[in-house]
């Protein structure tokens, strides 16, 4: 089985521009009264006129985030079979709200919850064959997750980096030493949440990677090695990769049964060159292409993926 994405530009060229307009007008808008705060401290007008902005763009995104998705994820098909998105306007952003707000009061804390929440919402508004998704993960493990590989590991570096950085800001050797422990602290970061947030069920049927920590950390970190190295030339390669390698680890197992094994298949040139011609077209258009290229980029992987039934023994 198949998949594929049958979405174009053109089928949601209104919406990618309503999205550019509420983003880029409200951010140009903030600069200049950035700056003009910076002339007139004391000028409160303007740092209320700053939040207005900052209120109205998150609020034109998360209105048009459910007709984006009802079209992205009406474009994806199984055996030429849509998936559809039911999810609506009002509570979408009354979920939204009220969760970020509930982070902001809790400084972060309530951040996984709200994560899990939103999983759950979105997959529980997707369906196949007239049956939903869910989303079976659990904020208190994300918590632990987000607590045992950011912000332990994040804290005393950057309490060292604050101790012994001070006389070194500008020399490159730090420069270069400080973003290799970053990334090395990340890796753990990604690999774990990521596998937390792929865990899915569908008719009986639980997805999720089948994954081995060290090999799995190791792959990715090569991937991210070759795009440094490259100057990000290789990045569209590394992404084909990282997809692929986790895709074949992706399982849906029926309970007392056999399942489902994904895999991704990919002529890396063919990647590569099609991400950065997008890239190209977007960046000479302005960004107007840009409807149109994420519809070809997200085709590349897509088609490329399959499923098909687990042998038994």
């Amino acid at each position: 089985m198949k998949f594929s994405f049958k979405l174009k530009g053109s089928d949601w060229f209104g919406l990618y521009l309503a999205v550019i307009v509420f983003y880029i007008v409200p951010v140009v808008a903030m600069q200049l009264l950035g700056r003009a705060i910076k002339e007139d401290p004391g000028n409160i007008s303007n740092m209320l006129a700053i939040f207005c902005l900052m209120v109205v763009m998150m609020l034109a995104i998360l209105i048009l985030a459910t007709p984006i998705l009802r079209k992205i994820i009406g474009g994806v098909c199984l055996n030429d079979q849509p998936f559809t998105y039911s999810g609506k306007t009002g509570e979408f952003v009354l979920l939204n709200i009220g969760r970020g707000l509930l982070s902001l009061i809790t400084l972060g804390i309530y951040a996984p919850w709200y994560a899990t929440r939103l999983l759950k919402y979105l997959a529980g508004r997707t369906s196949f064959h007239n049956a939903s998704l869910s989303f079976n993960g659990k904020g208190f493990h994300l918590f632990g997750l987000l607590l045992a590989t950011l912000v332990f590991p994040l804290i005393p570096y950057s309490v060292a980096v604050a101790a012994i950085g001070k006389g070194l800001i500008g020399n490159i050797w730090f420069a270069v030493v400080n973003q290799a422990v970053v990334v090395l602290i990340l890796i753990p970061y990604m690999y774990f949440v990521y596998k937390w947030s792929v865990n899915a069920g569908y008719r009986g049927y639980s997805i999720r990677w089948e994954t081995q920590a060290l090999p799995s950390m190791g792959m990715i970190l090569l991937q991210i090695l070759l795009t440094i190295i490259t100057l990000g030339i290789y990045y569209p390669v590394a992404l084909a990769k990282i997809y692929a390698y986790f895709m074949s680890r992706t399982v849906a197992r029926e309970q007392g049964s056999g399942g489902y094994s994904f895999n991704a298949s990919f002529n890396y040139f063919g990647v590569w060159k099609t991400v950065w011609a997008q890239i190209l077209l977007t960046v000479i258009t302005c960004g107007i292409y840009g409807a149109w290229a994420y519809c070809r980029v997200i085709r590349v992987f897509v088609d490329n993926t399959s499923v098909k039934k687990l042998e038994t023994i």
